[in-house]
């Protein structure tokens, strides 16, 4: 017999269920591992692709489905159209956007001498 751990949601759940077979039930008894057996092969035998698919949905986890996309392009050397755009984007977001630089002015003979004594002394 295989064992499984379930939350201790699913585990006061399964006790509710039990002590409804269990009332007024005296011709035998039944036990969690009974039940969850019951339940789980009821589940298997009459489960739709819809009840897989939401179940896919419950149980997706984003960093896996990264790695596994990570493992196929090292792979293939292919990266997706979404993947690349994705990736593009990102990296624009996030890197600085280069300004143009400004012309220097040029300097001109437009000025004004505020020591005429140096100048002339130097001279």
């Amino acid at each position: 017999m295989a064992k499984i751990a379930i939350s201790k949601e699913a585990d006061r759940a399964l006790v509710e269920v039990l002590n409804r077979i269990d009332e007024k039930f005296d011709a035998g008894r039944a036990t969690k591992q009974d039940l969850a057996s019951q339940i789980i092969m009821r589940f298997v035998s009459s489960c739709t692709e819809k009840e897989i698919h939401d179940m896919r949905v419950l149980f997706f986890d984003p960093i896996t489905a990264m790695e596994v996309k990570m493992k196929r392009i090292k792979e293939t050397g292919v990266i997706p159209d979404s993947i690349r755009e994705l990736l593009l984007q990102e990296f624009l977001d996030a890197s600085p956007q280069p300004t143009a630089k400004k012309a220097k002015k040029s300097l001109n003979q437009n000025i004004i001498i505020d020591n005429v004594e140096e100048i002339k002394e130097s001279a």
